[in-house]
């Protein structure tokens, strides 16, 4: 009777163990680079920069309106990982992320996204496609390009308000470099208003502006 109880306990403390041990395997087998947890508080900018990862853009600003100078950064990955044949054709992680200052001299996380920023392959015959990130009337503002003949680009605008970070305006354009023609739709998605600026194969400039209402606004952890 207590050999059977005690198989039994046994039978189950190996359940719960082969059970445990599946989930961090499944956890170990998907970490990929862009997965990297950017630290919660830190003294410096390179408290926040991981392992095997380098800097290559930062605005030093003040960004939610307390006066005090915050940091939003993008990291680039440098170390080895598996990555599939279009991962290697496109390049390694990036991440954007944004510290705020507290009065205390130190930093603390306000956000992270690793899908926001382009890697350096994914631009096409242009190159890389990440052309830069800049301070603009209390916002960031990030800005990729890219293409060949045809020639692409985004420019989002993000700013801090209710607690989160929120896309407030974008551009999209696109441009011939063979026959100059070109679409720009501007949007201010604080107010609807929309800017389409058009130029034919013939050189004939056109704008229209009209309003396609105000919608929710996007928050910059979901593009």
């Amino acid at each position: 009777m207590h050999n059977k109880r005690f198989i039994k306990i046994m039978f189950l403390i190996l359940l719960v163990f082969c059970f445990n041990s599946n989930d961090v395997l499944a956890a170990n087998n998907t970490n990929k680079p862009e997965d990297t947890l950017i630290k919660s508080s830190g003294k410096s900018l390179s408290d926040f920069i991981p392992k095997d990862w380098k800097l290559i853009s930062k605005v030093q600003r003040d960004l939610n309106k307390d006066k005090l100078k915050d940091i939003a950064a993008v990291i680039e990955y440098t170390g080895e990982y598996n990555a599939s044949d279009e991962e290697e054709m496109s390049g390694p992680p990036r991440i954007l992320f944004i510290v705020f200052k507290k009065k205390d001299g130190t930093y603390k996380l306000s956000v992270q996204s690793a899908s926001l920023i382009m890697r350096a392959g994914e631009g096409g015959v242009f190159g890389d496609p990440f052309a830069g990130m800049e301070y603009s009337r209390g916002s960031i503002v990030v800005s990729l390009y890219g293409g060949s003949s045809w020639r692409w680009g985004y420019t989002h605008r993000f700013r801090f308000q209710n607690k989160g970070w929120y896309l407030i305006g974008e551009t999209d354009e696109t441009y011939n470099i063979n026959t100059g023609e070109s679409e720009t739709i501007d949007t201010n998605c604080l107010t609807g208003k929309q800017i389409i600026t058009t130029i034919d194969i013939n050189g004939k400039k056109n704008v229209v502006s009209h309003n396609v209402g105000i919608k929710k606004l996007k928050r910059l952890i979901d593009l």
